[in-house]
């Protein structure tokens, strides 16, 4: 697999959107991290995006990513992307993603990989990661699932995004 890993310790604000978490009675955040993003694009031929702060001038950090799809096409392979945000944790995280298809009774796995393997996230800290995937996806129309999850010490917080597979 392609790997092209950004990683930032500090200081980047990202607008918090409803990730699940699998532990009962925890929600996003209540485990002290956060997953503010979570999404999937095409990769970029020329190699510029993903990149961190790469808006000239910019007076805040920025993330640059390639737009988010919902329609993934049969035959591409997409960058995978997720952030989050360390509020109040101690411990190590790892991040991956997974995309999965009902397929009659089967649920398929039609892509899944690292995003960035287990490292320190303890608070307070932001990080930007993304992941070139190796994988074209196959030939396969209909609804899917994207799921990224962050595993930490004894939890796990995931955030789910219905797409299309065309």
């Amino acid at each position: 697999m392609k790997l092209s890993v950004i990683a930032i310790g500090a200081a980047i604000m990202m607008t918090a959107s409803g990730a699940l978490a699998f532990e009962p009675q925890k929600g996003n955040g209540e485990q002290g991290v956060v997953v503010t993003s979570f999404s999937a694009g095409l990769t970029d031929p020329n190699g510029a995006v993903p990149t961190l702060d790469g808006v000239p001038g910019a007076g805040v950090h920025n993330w640059d990513i390639a737009t988010p799809k919902a329609l993934l096409q049969s035959g591409n392979s997409y960058t995978y992307q997720m952030t989050f945000q360390s509020l109040d944790y101690t411990g190590t995280c790892k991040a991956t993603y997974k995309l999965t298809q009902k397929q009659g009774s089967k649920n398929v796995t039609l892509d899944s990989g690292v995003i960035a393997d287990t490292f320190d996230c303890s608070s307070p800290t932001n990080w930007a990661y993304a992941v070139t995937s190796s994988k074209t996806i196959p030939s396969s129309p209909g609804p899917a699932t994207l799921t990224g999850t962050l595993t930490l010490n004894g939890g796990k917080v995931t955030m789910q995004v219905p797409v299309m597979i065309q």
